[in-house]
């Protein structure tokens, strides 16, 4: 009986008003994350498409430079280059491999933001169109209290 005074109330409930700007708030803020996070992304790409093309070029450059020591007889630097050549050619794939696993990324990212997007601003129209429902609601209420208000004037004008 007294361990009754320590249990905690119930909490109130909550405004379903506040509860849906809250979650109109926190999906827009969803959307902000998604959008920096795509960002983020991009500029991998950018960074690895840079990449790319000069490990492309790293790697035309070495063969080149193999196939001029082959012709001019000297095979333990052609062997060399060509190991590197071969090398460079390996990075060059991998980051071909990096470089469209982050395009995916990226437009993943991109398309759950558009609907994050589209579903905080489908929120936010259905809210604006409740808000001017209640507006109409409230109009038409007025206007029935002073309608009755009219004809209790007119009922006391007629008992009197």
């Amino acid at each position: 009986m007294a361990f009754r005074w320590f249990r905690r109330r119930p909490a109130p409930a909550p405004d379903p008003i506040a509860a849906y700007d809250d979650l109109v708030s926190d999906l827009s803020g969803e959307a902000a994350e998604l959008r920096r996070a795509a960002v983020t992304l991009l500029t991998v790409r950018t960074r690895l498409g840079r990449e790319l093309t000069g490990s492309e070029q790293v790697g035309r450059t070495l063969h080149e430079r193999a196939d001029r020591a082959r012709t001019s007889g000297d095979p333990r630097s052609a062997d060399v280059l060509s190991a590197d050549a071969t090398r460079e050619d390996t990075r060059a794939t991998a980051l071909r491999e990096e470089l469209a696993r982050t395009e995916a990324d990226v437009e993943q990212l991109e398309q759950a933001a558009r609907r994050v997007a589209d579903q905080v601003d489908r929120l936010r129209s259905e809210r604006e169109l409740a808000a001017a429902r209640l507006l109409v609601a409230v109009d038409a209420a007025r206007d029935e209290i002073e309608r009755a208000h009219a004809l209790a004037e007119v009922w006391r004008e007629d008992q009197g």
